[in-house]
């Protein structure tokens, strides 16, 4: 939500100043992460990704 939404529904909100740098790093590894569960995963921005698990279950036998 907009910040002066979330301001006017509570007064008391304190903003913190993003890191973007340090935001971008810590997402990049993540990614990296999944992407040794699914090489085609779907970035969906910084903090957000899609993927699809079934051929690494399949292939380490964790399919039911």
């Amino acid at each position: 939500m907009p910040g002066f939404i979330g301001k006017k529904l509570c007064p008391d909100l304190v903003f913190v100043k993003p890191n973007y740098k340090l935001y971008r790093s810590v997402s990049d590894t993540f990614k990296s992460l999944l992407e040794q569960y699914d090489p085609d995963l779907e970035s969906q921005g910084l903090d957000e990704a899609a993927i699809d698990v079934t051929e690494f279950l399949r292939s380490n036998g964790l399919e039911s």
